[in-house]
């Protein structure tokens, strides 16, 4: 997994774009001028691209393409789910003040909408993350205390053996079995949805994507500051072109 991470690092916006200048500082040196201006006329553009709110909004729109369940007053009647389940994310490795590793702040925002749809709604909830980086923890474990500590909210149960989206759905679907649920309520963000649910419907699952944190920006990152390169871009673009690589990835491996 950490060499996966260090190559797909390598290859996206901005390292990426570093590898184009340095290989055309390279060709300069050994007097291929064309071909040094190219790559570094091709990592400028890149490098812009991928810095610009512009791009994200662009990307995002193709992606979060299913609605929000209700508008936040549980009008939930029409959702029929036997079960919520959310999918780990990032975490903090060190969570000062937590005393050690703690959910990340996007994973809270799954946290947070799986919590308000549990109240809503009354069905068990499920947390699926394993222990990608081998720290000793999962992100099930994680989600679990954070949902109890923070949401006053019970776990059913959950699975800490999946390292990425291909793993929950395929370990969801070994657990929930034991449940015989088949039609969940999938919790992720908005761009992580159609990738997710395409995975937990190979496992025979009956799928309501229920999307959270939809790609927004602030009035700094509308009109002509689409246009401005900013360090959220930065970090948005890459996460979403990390995803449209899932998505071609989990098309060719079925």
């Amino acid at each position: 997994m950490h060499l996966l991470y260090l190559l797909e690092n390598l290859m996206l916006p901005p390292s990426g774009c570093i590898l184009l200048f340095l290989t055309g500082f390279l060709f300069h040196y050994l007097g291929k001028k064309n071909i040094s201006l190219t790559l570094n006329l091709l990592g400028t553009v890149i490098l812009y691209f991928s810095s610009i709110p512009l791009t994200a909004t662009l990307i995002a729109s193709h992606l979060e393409y299913y609605p929000p369940l209700d508008n936040g007053n549980c009008n939930l009647a029409h959702v029929k789910s036997e079960a919520i389940v959310v999918l780990g994310f990032r975490r903090d490795e060190e969570g000062k003040e937590y005393g050690g590793p703690a959910s990340s702040g996007e994973e809270m925002e799954r946290l947070r909408y799986a919590a308000y749809l549990h109240k809503c709604l009354d069905i068990p909830i499920f947390t699926i993350g394993g222990d990608a980086f081998k720290t000793g923890i999962s992100q099930h474990k994680l989600m679990k205390e954070s949902l109890h500590r923070d949401f006053g909210v019970q776990v059913s149960n959950g699975n800490g053996k999946s390292k990425n989206t291909w793993e929950n759905a395929l370990y969801a679907k070994e657990l929930l079995d034991q449940y015989k649920i088949k039609h969940i309520l999938l919790v992720t963000h908005a761009w992580h949805l159609p990738r997710a649910v395409k995975l937990f419907e190979r496992q025979q699952f009956i799928v309501t994507p229920a999307p959270t944190a939809y790609t927004n920006f602030n009035s700094a990152g509308r009109g002509i500051g689409a246009w401005i390169p900013s360090a959220r871009a930065v970090l948005v673009n890459q996460r979403l072109l990390h995803e449209i690589l899932g998505i071609g990835l989990s098309s060719i491996v079925k």
